[in-house]
């Protein structure tokens, strides 16, 4: 009697475990979370760890992870071009660092794959700095490696690489690690404390009432409730107090006088009032340089911000 061998399902199921542990839990096949009945979970992130704005827990987005995961790839491509047809790269290093003929990770002319001799000197550069300025350790002069983070895994803005938050429990967008900024709000503009998207002064995560006001009574465009800003003009230009185009100094919006000049005397081609040039009287220009190129400040007096100075610098 010939019996048929059962297929083995063991691949496809361990297959189908692994695909399913990509997902986070809490969602359906649809990608739409149990608890919210949308794409996100309570925390705002989808299946995949994403927010709305694309990015994980870390600040990251799916472009910036798979270069992390890309790294190891580039790595072997570059330094190892040959490797599907051996197992050292053009310099004889093997992917270990030790050399192919010297059997130490130094080659007969006593430099390393990256470059660097026992003394951590580089044969091109001749200094403890290779062609793009990083140490054997692999650190620049400032204490950063090639991808911007320092010993401690820490980039220049105080980010660690690991999970995208400083020393102060703080990520890139200003968020704490149980997602609040400083003032309370999350991404969403909840406020922790209220639950609600005004904090308990009455104002949003932009610094507006449910009115549209600032602290100092200005909404989003700069204007208080009768329409003026803070320099007392209206969206029409016009002062509320002289009602003309110009305030109590006889300055307009933009601050130009009726014939074209700032308080300082220049107009908007940076002409002064006093000589019809580029130059005041005195030879500077409105940036404060003569024609020489010299900048108008010295130990005794910068007209530029009139102040005195005496030979003692006070």
């Amino acid at each position: 009697m010939i019996t048929s061998k059962s297929k083995k399902t063991k691949y496809r199921k361990n297959k189908n475990q692994k695909k399913l542990s990509k997902v986070k839990s809490g969602f359906n096949k649809n990608g739409i979370h149990k608890i919210t009945g949308t794409k996100f979970n309570k925390k705002g992130y989808d299946q995949f760890g994403y927010n709305e704005f694309g990015k994980n827990v870390i600040g990251f987005t799916r472009y910036d992870m798979a270069k992390l995961f890309k790294k190891a790839k580039d790595y072997r491509s570059s330094s190892f071009p040959n490797a599907k047809y051996s197992t050292f790269n053009n310099e004889g290093f093997f992917k270990n660092g030790i050399h192919k003929i010297t059997g130490t990770k130094f080659n007969k002319k006593g430099y390393d794959k990256d470059g660097f001799n026992k003394d951590e000197i580089h044969k091109k550069t001749r200094t403890k700095w290779n062609t793009e300025g990083f140490n054997i350790a692999g650190y620049n002069k400032e204490g950063y490696d090639k991808h911007g983070y320092d010993k401690k895994g820490y980039n220049e803005d105080g980010f660690h690489f690991l999970d995208g938050f400083n020393k102060f429990g703080i990520n890139i967008d200003g968020y704490g690690r149980l997602g609040y900024n400083e003032n309370g709000f999350n991404r969403n503009g909840i406020h922790r404390d209220t639950d609600n998207e005004f904090n308990a002064d009455g104002y949003d995560k932009d610094g507006y009432d449910k009115d549209g006001y600032d602290k100092d009574g200005y909404d989003k465009d700069g204007y208080d409730k009768d329409g003026y800003d803070n320099d007392g003009f209206n969206k029409d230009e016009i002062h509320k107090k002289t009602h003309t185009k110009y305030d109590n100094d006889g300055f307009n919006k933009d601050g130009y006088d009726k014939d074209g000049y700032n308080n300082s005397g220049w107009n908007k081609d940076h002409f002064h009032k006093d000589t019809g040039t580029l130059y005041t009287p005195d030879g500077w220009n409105e940036d404060g340089y003569d024609k020489d190129g010299k900048f108008q400040y010295d130990e005794h007096h910068n007209s530029k911000i009139d102040e005195w100075h005496d030979d003692s610098g006070h």
